[in-house]
């Protein structure tokens, strides 16, 4: 068999103790255990365990993999585990990620949208991806002020528009801290986009404001985690196909601009309405929590990215991902 436990004196367990991690022993039995928890707040409690893992190279010809380290979740919980997704793959600037394991500093990805091709695939590409010629770059910024925060990607956000309106938020709500608190990182493992206070009510005070003037769009009363709804006609459909336009901007005059399905998502429908819901959330106030604003992989859906760790930058083009 190829499925091993690592043992609480190992080097793996050891290493996940100094990580985002959160790992403890349990004596009687010497297995590792770990805790993660992730910036949509959703988690993951099991063990420390080896695999063998294959990949298919870009000659066609399967590569296996051994003794890859990964958790082995015995209780998971979030809106990925709710939804029956299979586990997270760790992508983090850490040496037990995925792509530090097997030695590579480049990978790409280009997630489907969720909803409309929700029968559908991405893609992921461990090394040199050849699309560089295609590709938009922002720096990658390192948070060397706080260890535990140094596995993120962080990313310098110069502002948010709403409309083509540049919205007045202070630079440093999206800046690190002379402490290390604050700053933008963009994660694969949360799914919405968490902003903290002001730029997320200005957002969505925002786009609140705009809507009023579309009449496909009818205010609708929050819903779970969502503060701003609109029922759209079960006849118009997903995707609406006028909303506000936001778009995120980036360092090096990177602008991202978000299409209907990144901004906002469907939450239910009855036969005739659809209701959506803006997709973002507040992280609370700055000053009170120190939290990081997370560009989460909802907004990613439909854009390939890039992570060119050896360079020190972020990548990013449109792209239609979902792979049949």
């Amino acid at each position: 068999k190829s499925f091993t436990e690592v043992s609480c004196g190992s080097t793996q367990c050891l290493v996940s103790q100094n990580g985002l991690l959160s790992s403890n022993c349990t004596p009687a039995t010497d297995v590792c255990y770990y805790n993660a928890t992730y910036g949509d707040r959703s988690f993951s409690v099991g063990q420390i365990s080896l695999e063998a893992v294959t990949l298919w190279s870009t000659t066609g010809a399967p590569a296996s993999l051994q003794d890859i380290v990964f958790g082995c979740g015995h209780e998971n919980g979030g809106i990925e585990a709710n939804a029956g997704a299979s586990g997270r793959l760790g992508l983090a600037n850490s040496p037990l990620s995925f792509q530090s394991q097997i030695n590579v500093p480049t990978f790409f990805y280009c997630l489907p949208n969720r909803i409309t091709e929700s029968g559908s695939s991405g893609i992921i590409i461990f090394g040199v991806s050849g699309l560089s010629e295609y590709l938009h770059y922002t720096p990658l910024i390192q948070n060397k002020r706080i260890p535990s925060r140094s596995e993120y990607y962080y990313i310098n956000v110069t502002g948010i528009s709403v409309d083509h309106e540049l919205l007045p938020i202070p630079t440093d709500v999206f800046q690190i801290r002379d402490d290390g608190t604050g700053g933008t990182v963009i994660d694969s493992a949360s799914i919405i986009t968490t902003l903290n206070e002001p730029a997320f009510s200005l957002l969505r005070d925002a786009f609140r404001r705009k809507a009023r003037h579309i009449t496909d769009l009818t205010a609708a009363s929050s819903n779970g985690i969502f503060d701003t709804c609109y029922n759209i006609s079960q006849t118009i459909g997903w995707p609406p196909p006028i909303i506000p336009q936001v778009t995120f901007h980036l360092q090096n005059n990177l602008n991202l601009r978000l299409a209907t399905e990144n901004v906002l998502t469907l939450w239910s429908g009855d036969g005739i309405h659809v209701t959506v819901c803006l997709a973002f959330l507040a992280t609370g106030s700055l000053d009170s929590t120190g939290g990081m604003n997370i560009f989460g992989n909802h907004q990613h859906q439909n854009f390939g990215i890039e992570y060119d760790i050896a360079n020190s930058r972020l990548g990013f083009a449109p792209a239609h991902c979902a792979m049949e």
